[in-house]
């Protein structure tokens, strides 16, 4: 799992890192292990960023709020939640 996990961070740096033209330069400059790095420094920016990010929405509870928002307005069947989501009734 820890390797999915890493592969994930790396990948994620490696497509910004390719696609936005300033840090494109810079990458192109470096070579070996520095390359490596600063690859990984902005894949663990945006790993940290999309945890607080998710942590911020679980708080104020957008996640629950969209689940209920879907089921009545039947978008998702009951059923394909409780597939994904298995939650109980119980406490």
């Amino acid at each position: 799992m820890n390797t999915i996990t890493l592969a994930i961070v790396l990948m994620s740096g490696y497509l910004y890192v390719i696609n936005s033209v300033s840090t494109r330069y810079i990458f192109k400059r470096s070579q070996g292990w520095n390359a490596y790095f600063y690859v990984a420094v902005w894949g663990v920016m945006f790993t940290l960023l999309s945890w607080l990010l998710c942590s911020f929405l679980s708080v104020f509870g957008f996640f629950r709020w969209l689940c209920n928002f879907l089921l009545v307005q039947n978008f998702v069947e009951p059923g394909s939640i409780n597939r994904f989501y298995p939650l109980s009734t119980e406490e």
